[in-house]
Protein backbone atom coordinates (compact mmCIF):
# COMPACT_ATOMS: atom_id res chain seq x y z
CA UNK A 1 0.00 0.00 0.00
CA UNK A 2 1.71 3.45 -1.24
CA UNK A 3 1.43 6.43 1.62
CA UNK A 4 -0.01 9.53 -0.18
CA UNK A 5 -0.61 11.98 2.84
CA UNK A 6 2.94 12.67 3.21
CA UNK A 7 1.66 12.21 7.00
CA UNK A 8 3.37 9.01 8.30
CA UNK A 9 -0.22 7.37 8.07
CA UNK A 10 -2.67 5.40 4.91
CA UNK A 11 -4.25 8.11 3.27
CA UNK A 12 -8.10 8.70 3.81
CA UNK A 13 -8.16 9.07 7.40
CA UNK A 14 -7.63 10.67 10.40
CA UNK A 15 -5.22 8.79 12.18
CA UNK A 16 -4.87 11.21 15.78
CA UNK A 17 -7.97 11.02 18.16
CA UNK A 18 -9.34 14.72 19.53
CA UNK A 19 -7.57 15.58 22.82
CA UNK A 20 -10.12 15.35 25.54
CA UNK A 21 -8.22 17.92 28.09
CA UNK A 22 -7.58 20.24 24.97
CA UNK A 23 -11.79 20.24 24.69
CA UNK A 24 -12.13 20.80 28.53
CA UNK A 25 -9.62 23.67 28.92
CA UNK A 26 -11.29 25.39 26.03
CA UNK A 27 -14.73 25.04 27.61
CA UNK A 28 -13.29 26.34 31.06
CA UNK A 29 -11.75 29.13 29.75
CA UNK A 30 -14.86 30.09 27.63
CA UNK A 31 -16.95 30.09 30.47
CA UNK A 32 -14.33 32.08 32.62
CA UNK A 33 -14.59 34.42 29.78
CA UNK A 34 -18.10 34.81 29.53
CA UNK A 35 -18.41 35.47 33.98
CA UNK A 36 -15.93 38.19 33.53
CA UNK A 37 -17.77 39.91 30.41
CA UNK A 38 -20.99 39.45 32.22
CA UNK A 39 -19.27 40.97 36.04
CA UNK A 40 -17.64 43.73 33.34
CA UNK A 41 -20.58 44.65 31.65
CA UNK A 42 -22.69 44.47 35.50
CA UNK A 43 -20.29 46.99 36.54
CA UNK A 44 -20.41 49.37 33.55
CA UNK A 45 -23.62 49.90 33.87
CA UNK A 46 -23.73 50.05 37.64
CA UNK A 47 -21.50 52.91 37.09
CA UNK A 48 -22.93 54.39 34.16
CA UNK A 49 -26.21 54.62 36.05
CA UNK A 50 -24.01 56.15 39.22
CA UNK A 51 -22.87 59.20 36.74
CA UNK A 52 -26.32 59.68 35.80
CA UNK A 53 -28.01 60.41 38.97
CA UNK A 54 -25.10 62.65 39.73
CA UNK A 55 -25.07 64.57 36.41
CA UNK A 56 -29.25 64.88 36.05
CA UNK A 57 -29.85 68.81 36.53
CA UNK A 58 -31.43 70.53 40.03
CA UNK A 59 -34.90 71.51 38.82
CA UNK A 60 -34.87 75.08 37.81
CA UNK A 61 -35.57 78.05 39.42
CA UNK A 62 -37.99 78.70 37.41
CA UNK A 63 -40.13 75.80 37.15
CA UNK A 64 -43.27 76.12 37.85
CA UNK A 65 -44.66 74.42 41.15
CA UNK A 66 -46.84 71.28 40.97
CA UNK A 67 -50.50 72.36 40.13
CA UNK A 68 -50.03 75.90 38.96
CA UNK A 69 -51.16 75.86 34.92
CA UNK A 70 -48.73 77.57 32.41
CA UNK A 71 -49.83 80.81 30.77
CA UNK A 72 -52.00 80.71 28.07
CA UNK A 73 -51.98 79.61 25.10
CA UNK A 74 -51.64 75.96 26.74
CA UNK A 75 -51.22 72.61 24.75
CA UNK A 76 -54.25 70.17 24.35
CA UNK A 77 -53.98 67.14 27.18
CA UNK A 78 -57.21 65.63 26.23
CA UNK A 79 -57.97 66.57 22.88
CA UNK A 80 -61.10 64.70 22.70
CA UNK A 81 -62.78 66.66 25.91
CA UNK A 82 -61.65 69.44 24.15
CA UNK A 83 -63.54 68.94 20.88
CA UNK A 84 -66.30 67.66 22.64
CA UNK A 85 -66.81 70.79 24.66
CA UNK A 86 -66.34 73.06 21.44
CA UNK A 87 -69.09 71.25 19.50
CA UNK A 88 -71.23 71.48 22.68
CA UNK A 89 -71.01 75.01 22.53
CA UNK A 90 -71.03 75.40 18.70
CA UNK A 91 -74.06 73.27 18.95
CA UNK A 92 -75.34 75.66 21.98
CA UNK A 93 -75.24 78.53 19.47
CA UNK A 94 -76.86 77.56 16.83
CA UNK A 95 -79.92 75.69 18.19
CA UNK A 96 -80.44 78.57 20.50
CA UNK A 97 -81.77 82.35 20.25
CA UNK A 98 -79.67 84.98 21.77
CA UNK A 99 -77.90 88.54 21.47
CA UNK A 100 -75.10 89.13 19.14
CA UNK A 101 -74.97 92.71 19.70
CA UNK A 102 -78.09 93.85 22.01
CA UNK A 103 -76.94 97.86 21.68
CA UNK A 104 -76.88 97.39 17.82
CA UNK A 105 -80.12 95.00 17.95
CA UNK A 106 -78.62 91.94 16.33
CA UNK A 107 -79.42 88.57 17.44
CA UNK A 108 -79.06 85.07 16.53
CA UNK A 109 -81.36 82.49 16.03
CA UNK A 110 -81.44 78.84 15.55
CA UNK A 111 -80.37 78.05 12.54
CA UNK A 112 -83.45 75.58 11.68
CA UNK A 113 -85.46 78.57 12.24
CA UNK A 114 -83.36 80.51 10.05
CA UNK A 115 -84.26 78.12 7.10
CA UNK A 116 -87.57 78.31 7.43
CA UNK A 117 -88.03 82.09 7.59
CA UNK A 118 -85.25 81.65 4.43
CA UNK A 119 -87.75 79.74 2.27
CA UNK A 120 -90.77 81.74 3.21
CA UNK A 121 -89.19 85.09 2.49
CA UNK A 122 -86.70 84.08 -0.20
CA UNK A 123 -83.37 86.04 -0.67
CA UNK A 124 -82.75 89.17 -0.64
CA UNK A 125 -82.91 90.66 -4.33
CA UNK A 126 -80.64 93.50 -6.00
Amino acid sequence: MVNTSGIGGPAGYETRDFSLRGVIVFGVVLAIICVVSAVAALWIFRYLDTRLVQSEAAVSPVALPAGQLPPEPRLLTNEPAHLKAYREAQDAQVTSYGWVDEQAGIARIPIERAKELLLERGLPTR
